[in-house]
């Protein structure tokens, strides 16, 4: 007597019949995209013009900006790291320190200035019209 019995075995626990769904049974959700903010400091004014960038930690360092990106990620040309008074951190000392070519990511930044000027912007947290303070 030759039988041949066939065992079925669970399948790891996936549920039948969700048609390939590789996701645990779980329905894969949108992406919400909220309303699209207009960056307060418009980075193409500055293309091929000196910048002084500080950085978190502390340091700062100047060279010309020829790249950005949506993130606020910076490339600089000829960069050059002012470097801080070992006495003192607080204060930048006359030493520097050639970096060249730098990719500076957007996360690390904490003021963008031009080397030379200013440019007056208007304040995002006033509404024009009222003048009262949006927070």
């Amino acid at each position: 007597m030759s039988s041949q019995q066939t065992t079925s075995r669970p399948d790891s626990g996936r549920q039948q019949g969700l048609k390939g769904n590789t996701n645990g049974g779980h329905r894969k959700k949108d992406k919400f995209e909220g309303p699209k903010r207009e960056a307060i400091l418009k980075l193409e004014n500055y293309i091929n013009t000196e910048i002084i960038v500080t950085l978190s930690g502390g340091r700062e360092v100047v060279g010309k900006l020829t790249g950005y990106d949506q993130l606020m990620n910076l490339v600089l040309e000829n960069t050059v790291e002012r470097l801080r008074d070992v006495n003192d951190r607080s204060k930048l000392s006359e030493n520097t320190r050639n970096l060249g070519r730098v990719i500076i990511r957007g996360p690390l930044l904490l003021t963008i200035s031009p080397r030379e000027g200013f440019d007056m912007i208007a304040n995002p947290f006033i509404d024009e019209v009222s003048d009262q303070t949006v927070i």
